[in-house]
C-alpha cells in the first residue's frame, strides 16, 4: 500500500494550527471565567452570609471542575499521535462532549424539577441585594464567554468546546430566569413566571444536550463524514487529466482531524514511481480543502485486479 504523505500543501499547518489554539483558548478563557465567578461568589457569601449566594458559588465550582476537564481533553486530543495511537489522541474531545452534554442535562433534571415544584406549590422568592449583584455579575461574564465560545465553534467545530458552551448557556439562562422572575414577582406578584420559564428552558436545554451527546457519539464510532464532504473528495480527486476513479472511501472524524483512505485506479503498465507523484498530487489537492486530513491512498491496476481485503469491510461506496 502507498501512504501518500511525504508532501502537504504550505498552508495546511497553518490552518489546523489557528484551529487548535483557538480550541485550547477556548477552553482556557472558560476556566478563567469560571475562577473569577468563584472568587467573586466565595467573597460575597463570605461577607453577607446568603444561602442563595453560597448555593451559586457551589454551583460555580462545579462549573470550574468540568471546565478543567475539558481543557485537559482538548489538549490531550490535540497531542501527537505515538506508538500506541498511532490515529492520534482527537477522541478525547468528542469523550469531553459526552461528559459536558452528561452534566447539562443533570442541569436541565434540576431546574425542571425545582420548576416542576414551584408551579405546584408558588411561593415569593427571596430577594437579597448581594444575590442579585452577584447575579447579575456572573450573567455578564458568562454572555462573555459563551459569545467567545459560540465563535470558537464556528471556527473549529469543536464537540468539547459545544459541549461547554451548552453547560454554560444552561447556567447563563437559569440566572436570566432566576433575575427575570424576581424582576416579575416583585412588580406584578406573579411568582410563577419563573417556574414557566425554567420549565421551557429545561426543555430547550435538554436538546441542545441531547444533539451533543448523538454528534460525540458519533465520532467515537466512527461514523462517516457527511456526503457533501465525501463528494468533495471524489472531485478533488477526480480533478486531473488522468481522469482518476476512486472507490472504497472510506473517512472518520477524531477531534480536529479527518482520516480518509481510498482506493485509485491506475493504469496496470504505469511504473511504482509515476504513480507514487499521482497519488501525492491526489493528496496535494484534496489537503487544499481539507487542511486537517491524514489521508492514505491505496494504487489498484485499472485492468485485472483481484479482490483483496476484509470482507466484513468490503467495498460499499
Amino acid at each position: 500500500m502507498l501512504q501518500s504523505n511525504n508532501q502537504k500543501p504550505a498552508t495546511s499547518s497553518k490552518g489546523l494550527l489557528r484551529g487548535i489554539n483557538i480550541t485550547i483558548f477556548a477552553s482556557i478563557a472558560s476556566v478563567a471565567v469560571a475562577v473569577v465567578l468563584v472568587v467573586i461568589k466565595g467573597a460575597a457569601a463570605y461577607t453577607s452570609g446568603s444561602n442563595a449566594v453560597l448555593a451559586s458559588l457551589a454551583d460555580s465550582g462545579l462549573d470550574l471542575i468540568a471546565s478543567f476537564v475539558t481543557l485537559l481533553s482538548v489538549r490531550f486530543a490535540q497531542t501527537a499521535p505515538d506508538d500506541e495511537h498511532r490515529f492520534g489522541h482527537g477522541k478525547a474531545e468528542a469523550l469531553a462532549g459526552v461528559f459536558q452534554a452528561g452534566l447539562v442535562a443533570v442541569s436541565c433534571a434540576l431546574i425542571g424539577l425545582s420548576s416542576i415544584d414551584r408551579l405546584l406549590h408558588p411561593r415569593p422568592l427571596a430577594i437579597e441585594g448581594v444575590a442579585i449583584s452577584v447575579m447579575v455579575v456572573s450573567i455578564l461574564l458568562t454572555a462573555a464567554l459563551v459569545t467567545f465560545q459560540s465563535w470558537a465553534v464556528k471556527q473549529t467545530k469543536s464537540i468539547a468546546t459545544k459541549g461547554d458552551r451548552a453547560h454554560y448557556m444552561s447556567d447563563l439562562l437559569s440566572n436570566l430566569v432566576a433575575l427575570i422572575g424576581i424582576i416579575m414577582a416583585s412588580s406584578l406578584g406573579w411568582h410563577q413566571a419563573d417556574a414557566l420559564a425554567g420549565l421551557f428552558i429545561a426543555i430547550w436545554l435538554s436538546v441542545g444536550a441531547w444533539h451533543i451527546a448523538s454528534e460525540a457519539a458519533s465520532h467515537l464510532l466512527d461514523q462517516e463524514a457527511p456526503d457533501a464532504t465525501r463528494n468533495r473528495i471524489r472531485e478533488l480527486v477526480a480533478a486531473s487529466d488522468e481522469n482518476l476513479e476512486i472507490h472504497d472511501l472510506r473517512t472518520r472524524i477524531s477531534g480536529p482531524w479527518l482520516h480518509i483512505q481510498f482506493h485509485l485506479d491506475l493504469p496496470s503498465e504505469m511504473m511504482l514511481v509515476d504513480a507514487h507523484k499521482i497519488l501525492v498530487a491526489a493528496e496535494n489537492r484534496v489537503r487544499t480543502e481539507f487542511p486537517d486530513a491524514d489521508i492514505i491512498i491505496h494504487p489498484d491496476p485499472d485492468e485485472g485486479a483481484e479482490k483483496h481485503g476484509h470482507p466484513v469491510f468490503g467495498e460499499m461506496a
